[in-house]
């Protein structure tokens, strides 16, 4: 017979699995992507324009954020665009 405590960790890992499958299911109606670091976020400007292939506009607020150079800007820029396959 399992313990209490197996018994409410079997319940917190089926809750934290249905969890999971929404969290999936809401990022793909949503078209949301999930990155692992946060410490790696890109700005959401920048991949909105990005996603509506805005190259321009995506660069302008990369240097607007980051206080970088054009050539800079637009080489992190199409590092984020091939890192999100857009």
């Amino acid at each position: 017979m399992a313990s209490q405590e197996q018994q409410d960790i079997f319940s917190l890992r089926q809750r934290v699995y249905k969890l999971e499958q929404k969290l999936d299911y809401l990022f793909q109606q949503t078209r949301v992507e999930y990155l692992e670091d946060p410490g790696e976020v890109d700005d959401p400007r920048v991949i909105d324009a990005l996603r509506s292939k805005d190259l321009f506009t995506a660069i302008a607020f990369y240097r607007e954020v980051h206080h970088v150079g054009l050539a800079e800007a637009k080489s992190a820029v199409e590092g984020i665009k091939a890192k999100l396959g857009i």
